[in-house]
């Protein structure tokens, strides 16, 4: 019997301290802002992938992402390689 007014004791306190917070819908437009900016990039690759090949092609180059529309767009990429 002792247990129920307790419970409900801890539960109004709970609410006092923890109050509900609303809760705004995702819409995931920054989802993508850490890829903004100048990255130095490493690529090798196969030359002749599925052949047996065994030579790899190395290129060194830099990548530039700007946000479009404002940060509503897919951020927008380009990229300079060097071999």
């Amino acid at each position: 019997m002792i247990r129920t007014p307790c419970c409900f004791l801890l539960l109004c306190t709970a609410l006092l301290y923890f109050p509900a917070q609303a809760q705004t819908p995702h819409d995931g437009s920054r989802d993508f802002d850490f890829e903004i900016g100048s990255w130095k990039m490493h690529l090798k690759r196969l030359q002749h992938p599925l052949s047996g090949s065994t030579t790899w092609v190395e290129y060194k180059g830099t990548t530039v992402v700007k946000k479009v529309w404002n940060g509503k767009a897919i951020p927008m990429m380009a990229a300079r390689l060097e071999r």
